[in-house]
This record gives C-alpha cells, sequence and structure tokens, in this order.
C-alpha cells in the first residue's frame, strides 16, 4: 500500500514539474542525494504528503500518515494477530487508489 500510494505521487508530481527527489542547491546546479548504489534518492510516502503541493486531503493523509506509522512498527515481522483488527483500514487504503 504504501509503496503503491508512493508512486502514484511521484507520477503527479512529475506531471506538475515538481522536484521529488533529494538534493542540495550548489553555487550553479543542484547536487542530487544519491544511495550507495548511485541512484536517486527519492522522497518517501510521508514527505510526499506533507509538501505543500500535495493533491491528498487532510484526512486521507492522516490515514496514510497512520498506516506508515504502522508499518514502521511491524516492519520484518508476523501480523496476524493485527490482521483482523486492521483488515478494515488495509482494505479502505486500497479502495481510496
Amino acid at each position: 500500500m504504501i509503496i503503491a500510494w508512493t508512486y502514484l505521487l511521484h507520477a503527479y508530481y512529475r506531471s506538475k514539474h515538481v522536484e521529488y527527489r533529494y538534493f542540495k542547491q550548489g553555487k550553479k546546479r543542484k547536487i542530487y542525494d544519491r544511495t550507495k548504489h548511485g541512484a536517486y534518492k527519492y522522497w518517501e510516502l510521508e514527505r510526499c504528503l506533507n509538501d505543500a503541493q500535495s493533491p491528498i486531503d487532510k484526512d486521507t493523509a492522516n490515514n496514510l500518515r497512520f498506516l506508515i506509522g504502522l508499518r514502521h512498527e511491524i516492519e520484518h515481522q508476523m501480523t496476524r494477530l493485527l490482521d483482523n483488527y486492521l483488515s478494515g483500514r488495509y482494505q479502505a487504503c486500497a479502495m481510496k487508489l
């Protein structure tokens, strides 16, 4: 869900000519941040949501922030006990797409 929303916002920002890669402003040009393998570093979902030009309404953004926090908490762990409790939120997130 997080990746899908991130890519959706990247596509939106690309269509609006908003720079969504991390960079530092050099004296003459932008110096883009890169990973250790040389790829550009793009905004994560929370950074996309926090941008002034984000097209996402406040309630949807807050729901996504909840899911981002949840993802951070359960990353790489089994969540079977949470699935029944959170499945409605997962479905609501998927329906927004």
